[in-house]
């Protein structure tokens, strides 16, 4: 390997480091929603002021050069796990114990640069800080909530295993290597040390805005597959999430039942009331369903006042007993307590046979609906022939 001048790479990584710090803050600025990307970004600015001042080791003090530039670096890599764990909405746990382990390294910089001078004392306090705390960044990029982001979790936390598992050797070497005499001209592995930086800065920066546009795109996806008044799933999911429940149902031979649900004289609601307390009604109905619902079942707002459950594993006797449930829960208490606005429900039933496919079923459960509203309303209606 080329011997590495060790100025000319802190000032390749300080380049780096604002490049990648005012692409993140200018993406941060752009999706504001993005929590943590500001912390994150902010690690790229003392990354940049720290390898700054390390690279100008003949020009200022050791207080400035050793002291505060491996302070700095080291709390930028503590920037990067506290700007995932607010990004992935993870609990910020250890801080205390972090903080205490950053100010603890501070000081072993400073005793082993002004007591008792030690390059490899100081490289040693350095390297195991940076690996414990990029271990910490993967560990929370592996903790894997939601599985659209799994990918860009993982992408993510490939450059930060890798930092870590890096200066955990170069530790290890470096307690059996000879006195270093000047850092700036130091071997091999210590030049190689700046590279595995610079390559955390392009990797991990790399792996942010993939975590970021996946976010947008799963927010996407969400947004064109639900109701914005009631928070439920709209019709466009139905070839989708209940495409797929309809396809595990016939594979597996399950049984599959669906509900259809009409509020009673709706309409009266927004000619007396208006479409403000319409909207609060079915807003309201939206949140009663999922709160008698598994969270299995899936609930769509088919139209207007119309809403459709899926009810995945259960035959026509428990699904009739669910939708009894339901009726009995939209009549019992206001949908609106301003003005006061109570309604009642008339509800379709059917099972799905294993040889007819979705638009025959909810084709079936619609008549048993308006069989349900010919008839008197506030009732359940089902029919089991096709």
């Amino acid at each position: 390997m080329p011997n590495l001048d060790i100025s000319t790479l802190s000032f390749v990584a300080v380049y780096c480091s604002v490049l990648y710090c005012v692409v993140l803050f200018v993406v941060a600025f752009s999706y504001s929603k993005a929590k943590g990307l500001k912390i994150f970004a902010s690690g790229f600015a003392c990354f940049a002021i720290g390898f700054y001042l390390l690279s100008n080791r003949n020009n200022y003090n050791d207080w400035l050069t050793i002291v505060l530039a491996n302070t700095l670096i080291c709390s930028g890599i503590s920037c990067f796990r506290v700007g995932l764990a607010n990004f992935l909405k993870l609990k910020l746990s250890f801080y205390m114990a972090e903080l205490l382990l950053l100010v603890l390294m501070s000081a072993a910089l400073v005793y082993f640069t002004f007591v008792t001078p030690s390059v490899n004392a100081r490289v040693i306090s350095v390297s195991l800080y940076v690996a414990i705390i990029s271990l910490a960044c993967s560990w929370q990029l592996l903790r894997i909530n939601d599985a659209k982001m799994a990918l860009a979790q993982i992408v993510t936390a490939i450059p930060f295993i890798i930092t870590g598992i890096f200066y955990l050797l170069r530790a290890c070497y470096v307690v059996f290597e000879a006195e270093i005499g000047d850092f700036m001209l130091g071997g091999t592995i210590h030049q190689l040390a700046f590279l595995e930086l610079i390559f955390l800065i392009l990797m991990s920066t790399f792996g942010m805005l993939l975590l970021v546009t996946t976010k947008l795109e799963n927010k996407l996806i969400h947004q064109n597959i639900t109701d914005s008044l009631t928070g439920l799933y709209n019709r466009r999911a139905l070839k989708s999430n209940v495409g797929i429940e309809v396809a595990r149902t016939k594979r597996h031979k399950l049984n599959l039942s669906i509900l259809m649900i009409d509020l009673d004289h709706f309409k009266g609601v927004n000619d007396n009331y208006g479409h403000q307390v319409g909207d609060i009604v079915l807003a309201e109905l939206g949140k009663r369903l999922k709160n008698n619902l598994r969270s299995e079942d899936i609930i769509i707002r088919y139209g207007g006042e119309e809403f459709l459950v899926v009810l995945p594993e259960t035959n026509l006797q428990q699904a009739i007993w669910v939708a009894e449930k339901l009726r009995a829960s939209i009549k019992k208490s206001p949908l609106c307590e301003k003005p006061v606005v109570t309604m009642t429900a008339s509800l379709g039933v059917g099972l799905m046979f294993q040889d007819e496919n979705l638009d025959h079923i909810i084709d079936r459960v619609d008549h048993a609906l308006y069989d349900a509203k010919d008839t008197g309303r506030d009732k359940v209606s089902h029919e089991i022939v096709t």
